[in-house]
């Protein structure tokens, strides 16, 4: 005979405390509420430059169509010139139409 599937025993954990709300307020409605945090640190920080931040990456890689693996061009290839026929949907297009406002009545 096979062993006897152990129970799983309901969880001795304690749950989680966080420190602030979510953004939204609670997702569930048994969810308790807590206190904003009022003991914030205030850092001093330094503008960013846009446009040198990333003057030191150099790319290893050329971005050009041209540069891709000819193992992966042939792949490519193949399903742009794909022999499938077309296929056409079996239920008709949808048209929708902008609802007329009440206020012009």
């Amino acid at each position: 005979m096979p062993p006897r599937k152990k129970r799983r025993q309901p969880s001795q954990k304690a749950p989680l405390l966080f420190h602030q709300q979510p953004l939204e307020g609670p997702k569930h409605s048994c969810a308790s509420t807590q206190l904003p945090i009022t003991h914030t640190r205030q850092v001093p920080s330094k503008p960013i430059d846009h446009s040198t931040i990333t003057s030191w990456v150099s790319p290893d890689f050329d971005t050009a169509a041209g540069s891709l693996f000819p193992a992966y061009q042939k792949h490519q290839n193949r399903a742009r010139h794909s022999s499938r026929k077309p296929t056409t949907s079996k239920f008709p297009h949808l048209t929708f139409e902008s609802p007329q406002s009440s206020s012009s009545e």
